[in-house]
């Protein structure tokens, strides 16, 4: 995704991995999330917070992630980024997440 812009609101703008099919896993590789501007994070639930979400879940995989020159506008309820993995209202845990990486970090 490029130039861009997402209005947040609730939830996440971009959130990669968590929902797929557990009996036949996917793979989310070499995605690049580049010139965005999110506006307005107002998200109060614990669970569904980060503008910038990878949440692998249903035997996915997530990998080589980029994000570079994202822009956020203001979160007044909220977090920037969230990672990790759901059993909650995923049918299988994921496959695994690696190598997720912004300019900064080169």
């Amino acid at each position: 995704m490029r130039n861009s812009i997402l209005w947040a609101d609730v939830a996440h703008p971009i959130f990669i991995g968590l929902h797929g099919n557990s009996q036949q896993p996917d793979s989310c590789v070499r995605l690049t999330y580049q010139n965005i501007d999110i506006l307005g994070q107002q998200e109060p639930r614990m669970d569904y917070q980060g503008c910038l979400s990878i949440n692998a879940g249903d035997n996915n995989l997530v990998s080589h992630v980029l994000f570079d020159n994202i822009r956020v506008e203001s979160i007044g309820r909220g977090h920037c980024c969230s990672s990790g993995s759901s059993t909650t209202v995923s049918t299988a845990p994921p496959q695994g997440e690696a190598s997720t990486t912004s300019p900064s970090d080169t």
